[in-house]
């Protein structure tokens, strides 16, 4: 009797024990890794912040070949999600959601997993080097139950640690292997075209550009002229303000205006890329195409255009085409 009284304090004593373990224990646990990769904070963003180049690099998808997925969105806006079922256990199935992105900065993702109460977050940090590459951060932030606090952080390091390290491997020569396609050389122009010009600050320019297409097709209209290509827009500056044009090709002789004027844009050397998304998501590409020019030698010359070959009433926003232009020396 002595012997169980004893065996039963001992097993009190141990819980006991464990569970003061466990209160003192942090609740919170991070998984995190880092690494350096020599292209720039705005490519590497770009990679990792769509979710449809996610079975290319990341090392969970090598756990199970056949797993199922799915991108909701365009899988680069807020918003968008990222599905996945496995029957490998290490796989599981769960959801990660865009929660906030700032590019060529950081990127956070909420997931959840089925079976698991709760959510956790992934996040990226990304810092540009002297050399101008990128130094990146990758952390896991979840929340341990309970019970698991005295050794949650130890399975997670060993269990998440490893595929983070094979990912971010993945990741750079996923980079490297796809980093300038759809990037083409060539000439471009001559454009001819009819325009209205503005100098207005960033947050204008969603009005001003359906507003002042609409009044150069009603010029066109009112003339008997049919355009002869897609509407463009023609940068000269850019920053807190925008020195631009908003035009519409024409072939024919045009009355012009107080606002309306015609202009032209002679033939030449130019690096050209389609981008297909929403026009907010094209800033990512202008950034990636200013280091494609710089990488091969170029010199900007100027100016940058856009054409703009659908309608945003008519298509969806992820499947838009615009045709950027940068004409180079």
């Amino acid at each position: 009797m002595k012997v169980l009284k004893f065996l039963g304090f001992t097993v009190l004593t141990i819980v006991a024990l464990y569970l003061i373990i466990a209160a003192v224990s942090s609740k919170d646990v991070v998984v995190e890794r880092s690494t350096e990769m020599p292209y720039s904070p705005e490519t590497v963003f770009n990679a990792v912040n769509d979710f449809n180049q996610y079975q290319e690099w990341n090392a969970w998808f090598k756990l199970d070949p056949n797993v199922e997925y799915a991108v909701s969105g365009d899988g680069k806006s807020i918003g968008d999600t990222w599905s996945w079922k496995s029957d490998n256990p290490n796989v599981g199935e769960g959801q990660m959601t865009h929660k906030e992105a700032v590019p060529g900065k950081s990127i956070i993702n909420e997931m959840t997993f089925k079976g698991m109460d709760g959510t956790s977050s992934d996040v990226w940090i990304f810092e540009e080097t002297e050399n101008g590459g990128t130094a990146i951060t990758w952390k896991a932030e979840m929340e341990a139950p309970f019970l698991m606090r005295p050794f949650f952080s130890t399975v997670m390091e060993s269990g998440i640690g490893p595929l983070f390290e094979q990912s971010l491997t993945n990741l750079e020569a996923h980079i490297e292997a796809t980093k300038w396609k759809g990037f083409e050389e060539g000439t471009e122009g001559p454009f001819e075209y009819i325009s209205i010009a503005g100098h207005i600050p960033v947050e204008q320019m969603a009005e001003f550009f359906p507003k002042n297409i609409a009044a150069l097709f009603a010029h066109l209209e009112k003339n008997n002229i049919e355009p002869a290509g897609a509407p463009m827009g023609i940068f000269y500056s850019w920053g807190d303000s925008t020195k631009l044009e908003v035009a519409i090709p024409v072939a024919d002789e045009v009355k012009t205006t107080k606002t309306i004027k015609k202009g032209s844009i002679a033939e030449g050397k130019a690096v050209t890329y389609m981008h297909v998304g929403s026009h907010e998501s094209s800033e990512a590409t202008h950034y990636k195409m200013d280091e494609y020019i710089q990488k091969k030698g170029h010199e900007f010359a100027g100016p940058v255009v856009e054409i703009y070959f659908d309608n945003p009433e008519e298509v969806a926003e992820e499947e838009l085409r615009t045709k950027i232009i940068y004409f180079i020396k």
